[in-house]
């Protein structure tokens, strides 16, 4: 399960996107991403990028993007 929230991100070349905040609960959180890797589908080639990331209290959140939609959401 997945759920849409904001993320304030960079986004450089292509493939080249990370999260650099998120808002919860109408909380911004500055995040540092500690790992991330790409899943690619069989079905159709769509990228999906993973995120697992930390705030400055070292709560760790699992974030996605979907490249094809511009879509982040945070996985649970």
């Amino acid at each position: 399960m997945s759920v849409e929230i904001d993320i304030v991100s960079y986004c450089g070349h292509r493939s080249d996107v990370y999260p650099l905040r998120i808002r919860l609960y109408g909380e911004w959180i500055d995040v540092k991403v500690k790992r991330q890797w790409i899943k690619e589908s069989r079905e159709d080639r769509q990228r999906k990028y993973y995120f697992l990331v930390e705030d400055l209290n070292s709560r760790e959140y699992l974030l996605s993007f979907d490249y094809r939609e511009g879509k982040w959401s945070l996985m649970s």
